[in-house]
C-alpha cells in the first residue's frame, strides 16, 4: 500500500507563474496525509461498517473515516493536498495552516500533533509534513 505520508513532492500550477507584481501564495497545511487505503483500513478497523465490510462502497467508508477522526479530534481539519508532483491528491489531516501566523505556529503544536497520532494510530515518531492544498 503506498503511504502519502512517504511522499512530500508538490505540483506547481503550470498556468499560474510568479512574478514580482502577482506573487503567488500557496496555502499549505501542516499534518498527516491518508490515503484512500488507510481510510478504508481505518473504517473497516473501527466498526464503522455494521452492515458489513463487503457491502459498503469504497468511498463511504472513506466517508466514513473521515467524519469518525473529525469526531475524535473535535475539529474540521482534514484537507485535500497534492501527494506527488503528478498532481495524485489525498486526505491530510491537519493540525495548521500556513493561512495566518497564529495557525501557521499553532500547526507545530507537540500536544495537538500527538492528539492526532494517537487518534490515526500513527506511530510516536511519525514525522508531520507540509502539504500544499488543492484550490477546491
Amino acid at each position: 500500500m503506498d503511504n502519502p505520508q512517504d511522499s512530500r513532492d508538490t505540483q506547481d500550477d503550470p498556468q499560474k507563474e510568479d512574478t514580482p507584481r502577482h506573487k503567488r501564495i500557496r496555502f499549505m497545511a501542516y499534518g498527516f496525509a491518508y490515503s484512500v487505503d488507510q481510510l478504508i483500513a481505518y473504517a473497516e478497523k473501527h466498526g464503522l461498517c455494521p452492515e458489513g465490510v463487503d457491502i459498503i462502497p469504497a468511498h463511504d467508508k472513506t466517508l466514513r473515516a473521515s467524519l469518525h477522526i473529525s469526531r475524535r479530534l473535535r475539529c474540521r481539519c482534514r484537507v485535500t493536498v497534492y501527494v506527488s508532483k503528478e498532481g495524485e491528491t489525498g486526505s491530510c489531516f491537519a493540525t495548521g495552516t500556513n493561512a495566518t501566523k497564529e495557525t501557521a505556529d499553532r500547526a507545530r503544536d507537540p500536544t495537538a500533533l500527538q492528539r492526532l497520532r494517537d487518534v490515526l494510530g500513527l506511530p510516536a515518531n511519525t514525522k508531520p509534513y507540509w502539504y500544499v492544498m488543492t484550490p477546491f
